[in-house]
């Protein structure tokens, strides 16, 4: 399981994603080869990166939650400018039909 880094400070950048997708499968293979390409090291590895884990739903087999929390909200528009993160799209298109981002 993986475990929030310290912080330093009291301000933290949240941001929580809700994905959807056709089905539970389709989710279920999102996170594995997000998981297969490394691109969850790579993000928790980035600077400002306290926290970048996902989470089933109960009520809806269909949808997954990404928490995120960035020391800063720079540090945060930094990472998606990441190479890293033009797989993460790639990956996305083929298995997501909506994404819903909340900043906290």
């Amino acid at each position: 399981m993986y475990q929030s880094k310290p912080r330093e400070g009291n301000f933290m950048f949240y941001i929580q994603v809700t994905y959807k997708a056709d089905t539970e499968a389709d989710i279920r293979s999102f996170v594995k080869e997000v998981s297969e390409a490394g691109l969850l090291e790579e993000i928790r590895k980035e600077a400002g990166n306290v926290r970048y884990e996902y989470f089933y739903p109960a009520e809806d087999s269909s949808k997954l939650l990404l928490l995120e929390e960035w020391e800063t909200q720079e540090a945060q528009q930094v990472h998606m400018t990441q190479p890293h993160m033009e797989k993460l799209g790639e990956i996305k298109n083929k298995y997501i039909t909506d994404t819903q981002v909340k900043t906290i």
